[in-house]
C-alpha cells in the first residue's frame, strides 16, 4: 500500500534516521526503478517489486546481506545488474554477502 519512494524510507524511519532522498534515488536509478518511485506495488510488475525489495534491504549499507534467490522473479539480464550491485555494494562498504541464488549470481 505503499509507494516505492515510501518503501524505501522505511529502513530509514526504523532505525531513527532522516531518509536520505538522494540516496533512494540514487539507489532507484541503479536499479532501474526511477520513474517507478511514486507507484503502488499493484502497478509493477512481480520483478519490480522484488527489486524494490532488494533496494529496501541495500539502501543502510548493511554489514551482512543473507539473501535467498533475491533475483529467482527478474529477468537474466536484470539478475546479472542485480548480482553487480551486490558485488559493488560488497566492495564499497565492507559489506559480506552470503546468497543462495540462481546462475547469476
Amino acid at each position: 500500500f505503499l509507494s516505492v519512494r515510501q518503501n524505501l524510507e522505511i529502513p530509514f524511519r526504523l532505525s531513527e534516521r532522516d531518509p536520505d532522498q538522494g540516496e533512494i534515488e540514487r539507489m532507484a536509478r541503479r536499479f532501474g526503478l526511477d520513474r517507478e518511485l511514486d507507484k503502488k506495488p499493484r502497478h509493477l510488475s512481480v520483478g519490480q517489486r522484488q527489486r524494490v525489495a532488494i533496494m529496501r534491504a541495500l539502501i543502510l549499507r548493511p554489514a551482512l546481506i543473507l539473501a535467498d534467490e533475491p533475483t529467482a522473479a527478474i529477468d537474466q539480464v536484470r539478475a546479472k545488474q542485480i548480482a553487480m550491485e551486490f558485488r559493488t555494494l560488497a566492495l564499497d562498504s565492507g559489506s559480506t554477502i552470503a546468497a543462495h541464488c540462481d546462475s547469476a549470481m
